[in-house]
């Protein structure tokens, strides 16, 4: 799923993708979409948002995720 997102090397960030915070270098996080949101977390269960997706048409976001670095993707 394309989430419009994209990280500090202006690759778009897809749910699965895994990334490193660049803020706290506190480890590894993956993409989840949970509860109409683009989250992060280490575990789906205390992943927080990135992005809201409001109406499910529309994606409200933090434009400046350049404190997110994709070290995977779920690119084919």
């Amino acid at each position: 799923m394309k989430t419009g997102l994209f990280d500090k090397n202006g690759i778009e960030i897809e749910i699965g993708d895994k990334y490193v915070n660049l803020r706290d270098k506190t480890g590894v996080f993956t993409v989840y979409y949970k509860d109409g949101a683009i989250c992060g977390g280490k575990l789906y269960e205390y992943a927080e948002p990135l992005c809201w997706d409001a109406e499910l048409t529309r994606l409200n976001m933090d434009e400046n995720l350049s404190w997110i670095e994709l070290i995977t993707t779920n690119e084919a």
